[in-house]
């Protein structure tokens, strides 16, 4: 994934990224004002998880369940807070396909 940090036309780039994922698209109502400035974020289908864009990663919030122990790699890692990091967009659709349904 491209770094996306100060990059300010970032929107484009995610929304292609979540579509690609089958990741619904929502818009904040007051944006990010960290260092990547999104408008929009990702909400499962089943709204379990959101999707927030980093720099050149997803940070996933919601229920993560016990078994995402199969999907964990070096494209996806676990944090101590409980939220996942998501680095490809081939671990992006894999997570959205077995979780986000």
């Amino acid at each position: 994934m491209e770094n996306l940090s100060k990059v300010p036309d970032c929107d484009m780039y995610i929304q292609s990224e979540l579509e690609e994922a089958g990741i619904n698209i929502c818009r904040a109502e007051s944006g990010n004002s960290g260092e990547v400035p999104w408008k929009i974020f990702g909400k499962s289908i089943n709204s379990r998880f959101t999707f927030k864009r980093a720099w050149s990663y997803y940070v996933v919030k919601g229920d993560i369940p016990q078994n995402i122990q199969r999907i964990i790699t070096n494209e996806v890692t676990l944090q101590t807070n409980g939220d996942l990091h998501i680095f490809s967009q081939k671990a992006l659709c894999s997570f959205a396909e077995i979780f986000g349904k």
